[in-house]
């Protein structure tokens, strides 16, 4: 105890004469006002030429490749009935994903169509009644027209001079001369026998006519609720393509979000259900990048296996950040990989590089050669042998 007292009190000696001969050697220098800078203690000293260079102030990203993917969902509440692809799945355009109920909608379907199909088999059956019906009543018609336009071919002049006339004599004092024009008992005997044929053709054909005719406006009237029914039968049928989920271009199942087996499963509108890559059309990604940083940037780009590749930023909405977040998700950044990607490969690691800020051909020196005293920096300068503090203002650091 008494050893321990001793060094106790030789410490605390030693302290008092250390903070005494500092607070007079700082009074001095201040009333003297010669305060000089000294040069670091055990450091290295970096002795370089200061040179103009081009600086740029980046932030780098780790990324990775990934194909493009697209994610599915039913623009509708739907139950559904089953899997059309599972993980791994190869599928082409147009292929079924997802199978939606459709019971309700193809029973209509199937009543439509058979509504139609029997409006169709009427119409036929009512074309050849008509043509049947028809079949003796045109050939008479036929027949009458050939007899009208034989009586047409014989038919004689209505007038005559009246020295034509069989039997007639003019004399002197008649009231006509030869050259008078006078009716043709002629052409009267031919008008009797023809308005007969003439008759009887004109009935059959104006009968003929009104058969075809309403024929005709039954037709119209068939055409347009055919062309109504046709209509409703297609929206029917897009309305049932809703409700299979095809895929909308080729790639591959790289992610079923509600498990794999399906079936009886009622699912809300825009509920994302799977999701396909495209290999061949490669995206990066990288930690959330917001678009005011990139907006502001100088430049982007990703390096990828030493490679330099230029970018297209995906910008993510306010609500889908919001959405991500809130649901305790990560949000991430996606470009675009412009150029020839086929060297590339899924998985592959990248650096996206963003520019705030660059200055080109400003005089620089290295990080290391800059000290700072409180909120001024400066730099040794070698001259005639000797290092001279001078006082610097800085600019950005790459």
């Amino acid at each position: 105890m008494m050893r321990k007292r001793g060094i106790s009190l030789l410490l605390s000696v030693m302290l008092c004469i250390s903070l005494t001969a500092c607070g007079n050697e700082t009074t001095e220098t201040v009333n003297n006002n010669k305060i000089e800078l000294i040069e670091p203690v055990n450091m290295v000293a970096n002795v370089e030429k200061a040179a103009c260079r081009n600086l740029y102030n980046c932030e780098v990203y780790p990324a990775s490749v990934y194909p493009t993917v697209t994610e599915y969902s039913f623009a509708k509440d739907m139950v559904i009935d089953g899997t059309g692809a599972f993980w791994g799945d190869e599928v082409k355009k147009g292929d079924v994903l997802v199978y939606g109920n459709t019971e309700k909608l193809d029973e209509q379907i199937e009543a439509l169509e058979e509504q139609i199909a029997k409006k169709d088999e009427s119409m036929q059956e009512a074309l050849e009644n008509l043509n049947e019906s028809l079949k003796k009543p045109r050939e008479e018609e036929n027949s009458l027209k050939g007899t009208v336009e034989a009586y047409e071919k014989i038919k004689p002049e209505e007038k005559i001079p009246a020295s034509q006339l069989n039997g007639t004599t003019v004399t002197p004092g008649d009231s006509v001369s030869a050259d008078t024009l006078v009716d043709n008992p002629a052409y009267a005997a031919w008008k009797k026998e023809a308005d007969v044929w003439i008759g009887r053709y004109r009935i059959i054909e104006h009968s003929n006519n009104v058969q075809e005719e309403n024929y005709r406006q039954q037709e119209e009237l068939y055409q347009l609720e055919r062309a109504y029914l046709l209509e409703k039968l297609e929206a029917m049928k897009n309305e049932r393509s809703k409700s299979l989920l095809k895929a909308t271009g080729d790639g591959v199942v790289v992610a079923k979000l509600m498990g794999n087996n399906y079936g009886e499963m009622s699912v809300q509108a825009e509920q994302e259900l799977i999701a396909v890559g495209n290999m061949e059309q490669k995206v990066l990604k990288c930690d959330y990048i917001n678009d005011m940083k990139v907006g502001a940037a100088d430049d982007m780009y990703a390096l990828i296996n030493g490679v330099r590749y230029e970018l297209e930023y995906h910008p993510v909405s306010r609500e889908e950040y919001t959405e991500i977040t809130e649901a305790g998700g990560k949000v991430y950044s996606t470009f675009s990989i412009l150029g020839d990607t086929d060297k590339l490969e899924v998985g592959d690691f990248a650096v996206v590089c963003v520019f705030a800020d660059k200055k080109e051909n400003v005089l620089s020196v290295p990080k290391e050669a800059i000290h700072k005293d409180g909120s001024k920096y400066y730099v040794y300068l070698m001259k005639d042998g000797e290092s001279v503090a001078r006082e610097i203002e800085t600019g950005i650091t790459d």
